[in-house]
This record gives C-alpha cells, sequence and structure tokens, in this order.
C-alpha cells in the first residue's frame, strides 16, 4: 500500500511537467504564427504605402470590392458581384493598413481556416477599420465570391485599409 501513495506525486509531477510543456509549446507556435504573419513597417512613407495597396489590388482581374460604402459610409455588398471572376479559391484573408499619423504600413494575414473556427461574423469594427459601423462578414461570403478586394477604405485622416481574399 504504501508503494501506491509514492506513486501518485510522481504522476502528479508528471502531468504538470506535461501540462508546462504543452503550454511552452502553444506559445512559442502563437508567436511564432504572429511574427510570419503579422508585418509592420515603421517609416514607409506615403509613397511606399501607395505602391504595396497599387501592386495589392492589381493582382486581381476584376477589381471590383466585396463591400462598398454607401452615402452614409455604412459597408454594403456592391451590386453585380455575382460576375465577378477571378480564378482560384480563397485561402487566407490578407489586411493591408496605412497609418497615416505614425507613418506605418501593416500586412496581417489570416487563414480562413482561423477565420471559420471562430463562431459568428467576421467583425471590422471602427478601431480595426475606421468606419463608423462596423463591417460583418461571414467567412462563407468571402469564399462564395472567391479571390478578390473585400474592402478599399480610405478615411478624411488620411488612413487607408485594404482587406484582399486571397
Amino acid at each position: 500500500m504504501t508503494t501506491k501513495r509514492r506513486r501518485w506525486p510522481i504522476v502528479l509531477a508528471g502531468v504538470a511537467v506535461f501540462v508546462i510543456v504543452v503550454i511552452i509549446a502553444l506559445a512559442v507556435a502563437g508567436s511564432l504564427f504572429i511574427r510570419e504573419n503579422v508585418q509592420v513597417a515603421r517609416g514607409a512613407g506615403r509613397h511606399n504605402a501607395e505602391v504595396a495597396f497599387d501592386a495589392a489590388k492589381r493582382r486581381f482581374p476584376d477589381a471590383r470590392p466585396l463591400l462598398a460604402l454607401d452615402a452614409d459610409r455604412r459597408p454594403v455588398l456592391t451590386p453585380g458581384l455575382e460576375s465577378r471572376r477571378n480564378p482560384g479559391t480563397v485561402t487566407s484573408l490578407h489586411v493591408l493598413a496605412w497609418d497615416a499619423d505614425e507613418d506605418a504600413l501593416a500586412t496581417v494575414t489570416l487563414p480562413m481556416w482561423l477565420l471559420r473556427l471562430k463562431r459568428g461574423p467576421i467583425a471590422f469594427g471602427e478601431y480595426a477599420s475606421g468606419l463608423d459601423e462596423g463591417v460583418r462578414l461571414e467567412p462563407a461570403d468571402v469564399e462564395r465570391h472567391g479571390p478578390g478586394i473585400v474592402l478599399d477604405f480610405e478615411a478624411p485622416d488620411g488612413n487607408r485599409v485594404l482587406l484582399t481574399a486571397q
């Protein structure tokens, strides 16, 4: 009976070590994911930002965005998107953002599998997009319309956001 009591501390220590290793592995995987998918270029300059935006838009033969802004700056689906033809399937959502105040250009790549894990729509609120009202899209909406420009928005203060599905 004394040998059974001595095994519990060893088992508990083994479980604790396993949990610590899993936590460390998740932290490393998360930091590698962010390092790989988020890039910020400070001091990029407005000209370099415009070149990056133009290059991102040129990748698509049909450059009509999925979302447009109405007169009240509310996002609405662009009419006639059923005829938009850009070859391929959507595997990721790319965000290109220019911050005019900080002279910084940020690129974020989000894989669609990660967006599908989230319940509900993809919400781009005022903080993320600079829009008066948030943009809400389901990953299925983006995939249904195929690769292309999702949103091209420039705020009055010079900040700009380009969302593309690739």
